[in-house]
């Protein structure tokens, strides 16, 4: 039965799907869960002018990126990453591009990560006229103070090493970590403080799960400032300043100066840097996107296990210990949350003030990313206390009434998708 449900996902998969300007080859949710790393579209006489995008080589042997229409590729057997045109017949297993005619910049205005970046683009893609259903191409330009980034190799993942992350997991997949990865080993290059761009799709709802990983948006490949080497990252952290391109508005393209800046009413802000939303987060000792690394690898968060404590079975004892895991959590975060306020608005009022030095700057900044790391650690070290409390099938559970690593995405909505395009982009009518 097992081999016959296989090939009767494997012979409903759609050869592309597309959403917006955005277009898939291939399945990532299919691709972990079934093993299928087979080609799903050729490389080699692909013609996409003005596109951009990213992939991996049936087989898991390499990386695609799609530069302005140049279709590139880096293998896993070049231990330099180094990229050249795809080799005649070459296929991707997965692949997402998507065509820009003219781009428009946003400058971050504050240090991201990939998941603060996903809602950053939430937040702003609206007003620049974009489809966030749908999605689209991205580039991020600037240096990188953390960065990490792999390519597959195409051979068995050694154990404790290219199993951790990659193609099935942040290798097209999770941005903090990743699940484990049982299709590929890799090369994984740590180059913090790199300068260079990086390129890739916002996947949008339509595509979440088929040109990214189920729950997450961004599909992200590292570019070298000269062009020449280039894989899919695994860690990354955005500093104040990067510049980040969106395409234009169709719409708008002809006239795309007179585009009004993405932070206009943000002037308003009683601190520029940080949203209402923000503050109102920050001062419930909500996570923020700060534990995905925990989450997304195994470690259920004390909120979420509370949320689904019925489902998942919990007995009074454990409801009991995760309480007081919370309510220490959230005492910490909520403290930890207000000293990070009171930094962005300390630099906030230091630009205001208008005699900020360098070195009176530097210090600033210095205090608020202290507070901003002891409030990551207070809701990732609690993700480490709740394993010891759970079963291993109440774990499993977790994870799978949170839409991580699904066997059938057939079986059950995750919270927060539409059940009708959940259902109709896995392939499940």
């Amino acid at each position: 039965m097992l081999r016959s449900a296989v090939i009767l996902l494997s012979l409903t998969v759609p050869a592309a799907v597309v959403a917006q300007d955005l277009t898939a080859h291939g399945n990532f949710r299919h691709m972990v869960h079934m093993g299928d790393t087979s080609g799903k579209v050729a490389i080699d006489t692909l013609e996409v002018p003005q596109s951009w995008g990213v992939g991996a080589l049936a087989g898991l042997k390499g990386e695609v990126v799609i530069l302005d229409g140049r279709v590139l590729v880096s293998r896993g057997d070049d231990p330099q990453a180094q990229l050249e045109p795809p080799a005649a017949g070459e296929e991707a297993v997965i692949l997402a591009y998507g065509q820009v005619a003219a781009w428009q910049s946003v400058t971050l205005p504050h240090e991201m990560t990939p998941a603060q970046l996903a809602m950053f683009i939430g937040h702003q893609g609206t007003g620049l006229g974009l489809d966030l259903e749908a999605g689209f191409p991205l580039r991020l330009q600037g240096s990188f103070p953390a960065l990490v980034w792999h390519v597959v190799t195409g051979e068995a993942p050694a154990q404790g090493h290219g199993g951790a992350q990659g193609h099935g997991t942040q290798g097209h997949g999770a941005m903090q970590g990743g699940h484990a990865n049982t299709r590929s080993g890799m090369t994984v290059f740590d180059e913090a403080g790199a300068t260079g761009e990086i390129v890739g799709v916002y996947t949008g709802a339509a595509l979440e799960g088929i040109a990214s990983h189920p729950g997450e948006r961004l599909h992200l490949h590292f570019v070298s400032q000269d062009g020449k080497r280039s894989g899919h990252v695994d860690e990354v952290v955005f500093p104040a300043g990067t510049v980040l391109l969106l395409p234009a508005a169709k719409a708008e393209v002809a006239t795309v100066t007179e585009t009004p800046s993405p932070y206009a009413g943000m002037e308003s802000r009683e601190i520029k840097s940080l949203s209402a939303q923000d503050i109102e987060d920050l001062r419930a000792g909500r996570g923020w996107g700060l534990a995905l690394a925990a989450e997304l690898n195994g470690m259920p968060g004390p909120a979420h296990l509370l949320e689904l404590k019925e489902q998942i079975g919990l007995s009074s004892e454990q409801v009991t210990a995760i309480e007081a895991i919370f309510a220490a959590m959230k005492t910490e975060a909520q403290a930890a949350g207000e000293r990070l306020i009171a930094a962005e608005a300390a630099i906030e009022a230091a630009f205001r003030a208008g005699d900020l030095t360098p070195e009176a700057l530097r210090d600033l900044i210095d205090t608020a990313d202290a507070a901003r790391a002891r409030l990551r650690f207070i809701h990732l070290s609690r993700h480490l206390e709740t394993p010891p409390l759970l079963t291993a099938e109440q774990i499993a559970r977790y994870n799978e009434l949170r839409g991580y690593g699904v066997t059938d995405p057939c079986a059950a909505t995750p919270e927060g998708h539409d059940p009708t395009m959940w259902r109709r982009h896995n392939n499940c009518e």
